[in-house]
């Protein structure tokens, strides 16, 4: 099985026959693989962080703001 066979399975692609599908996502199950955000973001050129800015650092209001 190819490495990008199994990035269409798990990137929810199509073009996957469902038997391929069904094998690659019960050894992801099997081995409890969890995507890391931090090379998700690398591969997809996207950090997924939010800026904030604030002019009263307090705790209260940073808290409120969040």
């Amino acid at each position: 099985m190819s490495i990008k066979t199994v990035s269409r399975v798990l990137n929810h692609e199509p073009g996957v026959h469902e038997s391929t599908r069904a094998q690659v996502l019960k050894v992801v199950e099997a081995l409890r693989y969890r995507p890391k955000q931090s090379a998700r973001s690398l591969a997809g050129g996207r950090s997924f962080l939010i800026g904030l800015l604030y002019y009263d650092p307090s705790a209260i209001f940073v808290g409120s703001v969040q």
